[in-house]
This record gives structure tokens, C-alpha cells and sequence, in this order.
């Protein structure tokens, strides 16, 4: 069955591909294996990310000094940069040659170090530097490394070698991944792609409206869920607005409900909603309380994110989620406008969601602050607002957040304000949040340390912007956006403490007018851009301002240096 898998897979690549995927750099005889090695690595990137074929040889970066690196494509809405190795043989079997999996990792350490590292590529990479660095300047970015080869085989020694590539990069959090894209992987891919996806759906304790349109809604096994998507990935939601985004923190809130609090999940999760060209009853006449129902054509409009969740959590633990319950709505476009499914889709999209910004919103302390900073003149918005004018006189609960995590000794705050500023009020019952929201919390603290991080803010924002910042290499340039919340934190620890966290507005307003602030924030800038590149020089500038042990060193490093300069 392998070879039969395989020449399908060729015919597949060779019919849709062959006009399309540029081998001009190629010795004649050369043609055949390159072109279906390309093909795989674009195969790869359609199936798992929805690229366009429209876009092929952009993302194509195959050839000569491609430093293992075969395809590469930003996925700008999805905060990913894919990464593809891929490998054709005609034998349908071998894992991945062992020297091409340790070039591939190698390829992708020097990416995430590119602006340091690009004499190290060829020119179709370079051609992409522009991509590249948007991607690396991403706060959210998370890599994803893809293995496509054209057998079923996995080697002890590949597998170990991408995991020691997880272990390294992922020290501080979920950065990178892997996926392995083999024969049966592309083969299901070519099954499902250009078929629509009919379904047959159990439905617990169902209802249906008749009026105006045809719908079913009930609960569903989550464990059928989670086979859907093993079956047929993004492609069951290639309708929806947006796709399944992976380990977010709101997405491991699901996760984490789904394995340590199973039985609630029904009742804290909105369900999922399906379109289908058509819905017919599995067993006529129905029963009331459990029945199938045959789905034609189907797409998860909404609720991407909880059938993506509710996969990842049988990946880790099956068992734990055998008897989670979805609620799950079925609409039928039967006898509908043409343009019904787009409006579902757009509709079941744009509805405001709650965040947890609008529940600490409702404690006693935020309420407190906003009314007493509103008495002296101040607007402080604890609801999301849109079209906020932030400055020192307004400002909302993110920017207070970042202020206090930063302005306090807790160098752990500082890389959860840099990397995933909403931790740090998601749960208002428990650290991080009441640590920096609590009783001893004072309205004037607050004006105090705002009006130094709107000025570091402004101060960097102008640094950039004027020429000498290009002057700089990209790593110096790379301190300014990844250490910006790190460089306010080393200003905030050599401030007097009264000038922040006293009563009086006058010394902390004086300090900032005499412009004493922004040559301390140069001064701070370059020692601790000397003590990066001498204690961490082939450090990934966004995951080291995240990391709270090698922040500590540096910060000890600057601190001590900046007060030798002043004696």
C-alpha cells in the first residue's frame, strides 16, 4: 500500500504542481527528485497552514546553501513562522538521512539568530529577511518546524535530535514545535482535500428549530471532536474566520479545564457551531434523546479553538476527556439565502467577548483606584474601551499592569509583562494579580510609576525613530524592542523610591522635566546591551527578556556597573 500511497501522492504534486514550482537552478538531471522535493515542502505548508499556491516559489527557499531550510512562510494573523525540511525518495521507506535532520536543526537555530547569522543562507532566504525579522520582532511568535518525507519511517536517532531542539528553545515557554508530515499524514490530506466533509454526528439530548431555517443542537462526545480533527486538521474550519491557535493563554485555560475539571467543561464552554450544506437523520424516526445525523459538507464556523483544545487534550490524556459533553448547534443552508453561511460565519465572529480584563474590571481594589485617581483629574479605564488616547492623564488596567510588574524587585513580573502581559490579571483570586493589586495599592503610587512608563515609552519610541538608530547592529536594535519592559525595570530600580512610591508629585515630575530620565535610560540602554553581548551573545533577544534567571544576571551586571560609573 505504501507504493500505491506514493505514486498517487506523485500523480497529486505532478498535476497540480508541475507548472507552477520554478526549478530553472537545476541541473536537468536533476529535475524530477527536486521538483517533487519542493512540491513536498509546499504540500506541507498548503496542508498545514493553508498557503495559497498562489505564493509557491515565495515560500520555496530549496537549493544551494539553503542551510537545511527547504520552506519558509509567516503566517503574519497567526503569530507562526513555519519552518520545512523535506525529503522525496522513490522507495517509500527511510526515515530522514540523520546528517539532514542535525543540518535542519542547525538551519533553524540560525534563523531565530538571522540578522546574526544570514551570510549563512542563500539568496532566496535573504530575499526573505524582510519577512523573517517582522517575524522575529513578533512577541507572540512561535515556530513551527515541519518534517515532510515520503515514507511512514521515523528514526530513534531524528526524533532524538528535533526533541534535544525543543528542549533548548522551549526552556521558558512553548516557542517551537514539530510536526512530522509522512507518507499516511499526506496521503489522508490528499483524501480529504477538494472533498467536502460529511460527518456523522451523535447528537445527546438534542432539539430542532423548524422556523425560518432548518438547526439541531445537543451535545457531543468530545472524544468524537477530537477524531474529527485528527481526521481532517484546519481544513474543518477552512470556512471560519480564524484558525486553531494553538497554546494561547486562553487556550490553555480550556486545555487545563478539560483535564483537571472534566465535568465542568460543558458548562464553561460556549460549544461549537457547524454549517452543512445538508442535515438527514441517521435513524428515522428519531429518537428523542440520542440520534445520528448524517452531515454533508460541514465547517466549524465557530469554535475553532475548543475543537482545536479539546485535540490537543486527547493527545495528552484521552482518557480524561471520555466523558466530556460540547454543546454543538447545526445549521442546515438547505433552503437558505445564498449568503447565509457567510453571514453565520461573520455573526458567530464579531460578537464582543468577554475578557479578563472586564472581570477585574469588578473588583472593589480596581474600582477604588479608578475613582481616586479620577478625583485628581486622571482617567483610569478598567473596561476595554476602544480609541483610548493613552498618555500619563489616561491610561487603562494594561498599562498599570505592566507599570506595577515593572516596578517591582520581582524580576518574574518584568518577563510576564514582556511576554504575556495578560497573565497578569487572568485570575484576580491569585498571583500574579493580587500581588500587584491589593489593599497597599495607593492611587498616587500609580500616577507616579505611569508617568515614568509613558516617558521611557516616548523615550524609545524617538531613539528609533531618529537616524542613529540605524547606525546600530540588529541585536543593539533588537534591545530597544525585545528589553524595552527590561530597560524600564532597571530605571524603576535606580529612581529613589520616593520619587515613585511617595505622596509628592513634584520630585518624580521634576526628575522626568529635567530630561535626568532620558540620559539615565541611554546610560542604562548601553551598559546593559555591552552586558547582553558579552554574557549571552547567541542568545534569541525575545526569549532572553523573558527569561527571569538570565535577566537577573544582567540587571546585577548593569546595576553594578552603572554605580561604579557615578562614585
Amino acid at each position: 500500500m505504501k507504493t500505491l500511497q506514493l505514486n498517487q501522492l506523485k500523480r497529486y504534486l505532478e498535476n497540480n504542481f508541475t507548472s507552477i514550482i520554478d526549478i530553472s537552478d537545476v541541473a536537468e538531471e536533476q529535475n524530477k527528485t527536486i521538483f517533487f522535493s519542493r512540491a513536498l515542502a509546499f504540500y506541507a505548508l498548503k496542508t498545514l497552514a493553508n498557503v495559497d499556491s498562489d505564493i509557491i516559489n515565495d515560500c520555496i527557499t530549496d537549493g544551494y546553501n539553503d542551510n537545511g531550510i527547504d520552506a519558509i512562510f509567516y503566517q503574519r494573523d497567526e503569530h507562526i513562522l513555519w519552518l520545512v525540511q523535506s525529503k522525496f525518495k522513490e522507495s517509500a521507506s527511510g526515515a530522514i538521512e540523520d546528517g539532514d535532520v542535525l543540518k535542519f536543526t542547525k538551519g533553524i537555530r540560525d534563523i531565530i539568530e538571522f540578522n546574526a547569522k544570514q551570510e549563512r543562507f542563500n539568496d532566496k532566504i535573504i530575499a526573505k529577511s524582510s519577512e523573517i525579522n517582522d517575524a522575529l520582532e513578533d512577541y507572540n511568535i512561535k515556530f513551527k518546524c515541519v518534517l515532510a518525507y515520503s515514507s511512514n519511517d521515523t528514526s530513534a536517532h531524528m526524533k532524538n535530535t528535533m526533541n534535544d531542539l525543543l528542549n533548548e528553545i522551549n526552556t521558558d515557554g512553548e516557542y517551537l514545535s514539530v510536526e512530522y508530515f509522512g507518507l499516511k499524514e499526506q496521503h489522508d490530506a490528499l483524501k480529504a482535500e477538494g472533498n467536502p466533509i460529511n460527518l456523522d454526528i451523535d447528537l445527546n439530548n438534542w432539539g430542532k428549530i423548524n422556523e425560518p431555517y432548518c438547526a439541531y443542537y445537543g451535545q457531543v462526545y468530545a472524544v468524537d471532536i477530537a477524531n474529527w480533527y485528527q481526521n481532517y486538521k484546519e481544513k474543518l474550519s477552512s470556512k471560519n474566520i480564524r484558525g486553531f491557535k494553538g497554546e494561547t493563554i486562553i487556550n490553555e485555560k480550556i486545555i487545563e479545564t478539560l483535564l483537571q475539571t472534566p465535568e465542568r467543561f460543558f458548562y464553561f464552554n460556549n460549544g461549537i457551531t457547524i454549517i452543512c450544506k445538508d442535515i438527514t437523520y441517521k435513524r428515522n424516526p428519531p429518537n428523542h434523546e440520542h440520534n445520528g445525523f448524517c452531515c454533508f459538507d460541514v465547517s466549524v464556523v465557530n469554535g475553532a479553538q475548543t475543537v482545536g483544545c479539546i485535540a490537543e487534550a486527547y493527545n495528552r490524556d484521552s482518557e480524561k476527556i471520555k466523558d466530556v459533553k460540547v454543546l454543538v448547534r447545526l445549521i442546515s443552508l438547505k433552503d437558505t439565502p445564498n449568503d447565509f453561511g457567510d453571514l453565520i460565519t461573520n455573526a458567530t465572529n464579531t460578537q464582543n467577548k468577554v475578557s479578563n480584563k472586564d472581570f477585574a474590571s469588578k473588583d472593589k481594589i480596581q474600582i477604588k483606584l479608578m475613582k481616586d485617581l479620577y478625583l485628581d483629574g486622571i482617567n483610569y479605564y478598567i473596561k476595554n474601551y476602544e480609541g483610548i488616547q493613552k498618555n500619563a492623564k489616561s491610561f487603562d488596567l494594561e498599562d498599570v499592569a505592566i507599570a506595577l510588574a515593572c516596578s517591582s524587585d520581582d524580576i518574574s513580573l518584568v518577563n510576564v509583562a514582556k511576554g504575556q502581559v495578560g497573565k497578569l490579571y487572568e485570575d484576580i483570586n491569585k498571583r500574579p494579580y493580587t500581588t500587584l493589586f491589593n489593599e497597599q495599592t495607593k492611587y498616587y503610587q500609580i500616577k507616579h510609576i505611569i508617568k515614568v512608563l509613558f516617558a521611557v515609552d516616548e523615550y524609545i519610541e524617538q531613539f528609533r525613530n531618529r537616524k542613529n538608530i540605524h547606525s546600530l547592529n540588529s541585536r543593539e536594535r533588537g534591545f530597544y524592542i525585545h528589553g524595552n519592559r527590561f530597560l524600564l525595570h532597571l530605571l524603576y530600580s535606580i529612581i529613589p523610591k520616593e520619587f515613585l512610591f511617595g505622596y509628592n508629585d513634584d520630585k518624580i515630575d521634576n526628575y522626568i522635566n529635567s530630561k535626568e530620565l532620558e540620559r539615565n535610560c541611554k546610560k542604562l540602554a548601553d551598559i546593559a546591551i555591552q552586558c547582553q553581548e558579552n554574557l549571552y551573545p547567541n542568545a534569541a533577544l525575545h526569549q532572553l527578556y523573558k527569561n527571569k534567571d538570565k535577566c537577573t544576571i544582567i540587571k546585577n551586571e548593569v546595576i553594578m556597573q552603572y554605580s561604579n560609573s557615578n562614585n
